[in-house]
């Protein structure tokens, strides 16, 4: 059945208009460390997925894996066990607590986001633990981040599809990244959260970076006095709307 664009119009206001309602309050960077990711079976490369795994786990960041099963027919399990450790690697129908996994992680990874997740995702629909996991962490205004993956080979008109849905989660807060930069991106997430705490003559230092990698829910930014605020870092805030306010005073 071909949807028309004014209907896909009106679901994307639906599913806007229920990130705004429902989104729970921004978690506090680095409380929750490490990733979870979401894998779906799709006709890509596994190899350099696996590299990224491996570089994450060598950096000691925590790397929870939730695998479909047809995604667990496609590509190589023991692998990915090896790299990430057998009691990281949790099949889809195995999991009897989405929410623990949610409570857990504050950044949800797709490494392969197949035109089904895509689709069911941009549309709101979450009939699978990961497009329910994946959705939810955008709710909560958690960091998501994705691969895209269109088949070059695919049909003009399912690309172009595809590329609407892709088009629906960047505005949702999705970000895309290359492959060989899904390791680096998560570490520099956990960098970013890490650098707030870093003093230099018993400042605390807020750098562009640590406004970059905010969540695109955050409207309002706190930080505990003294602190030194780059420019660079200001002028990012103004850019994206983000008030940024002193614990001791609660002013900007």
């Amino acid at each position: 059945m071909e949807i028309s664009e004014a209907l896909i119009q009106q679901i994307e206001q639906e599913v806007r208009n229920v990130l705004a309602k429902q989104s729970l309050t921004t978690p506090v960077p680095g409380s929750r460390q490490g990733a979870l990711a979401v894998l779906d079976a799709a006709e890509v490369d596994f190899d350099p997925i696996l590299q990224q795994f491996q570089s994450l786990v060598q950096e000691r960041c925590h790397v929870v894996v939730i695998v479909s099963s047809l995604a667990a027919q496609v590509f190589d399990m023991p692998k990915l066990r090896a790299i990430c450790g057998d009691g990281c690697v949790v099949m889809c129908d195995a999991v009897k607590d989405i929410r623990r996994f949610l409570s857990d992680f504050q950044t949800v990874v797709l490494p392969v986001l197949s035109h089904s997740l895509a689709a069911k995702l941009s549309l709101g629909i979450t009939d699978s633990p990961g497009a329910y996991i994946a959705f939810q962490a955008l709710l909560r205004g958690d960091r998501v981040i994705a691969v895209e993956n269109v088949p070059s080979h695919a049909p003009p008109a399912l690309m172009a599809l595809q590329q609407n849905h892709l088009k629906s989660l960047k505005r949702f807060g999705v970000h895309f990244v290359t492959v060989d930069q899904l390791a680096e991106t998560i570490l520099g997430d956990e960098a970013a959260s890490a650098a707030v705490t870093k003093l230099v003559s018993g400042k605390t230092v807020i750098s562009a970076s640590v406004i970059a990698n905010l969540s695109p829910t955050v409207t309002e930014f706190v930080y505990s006095n003294p602190a030194v605020i780059t420019p660079l870092a200001r002028d990012l805030a103004v850019q994206r709307g983000i008030r940024l306010v002193a614990k001791s005073s609660r002013e900007p």
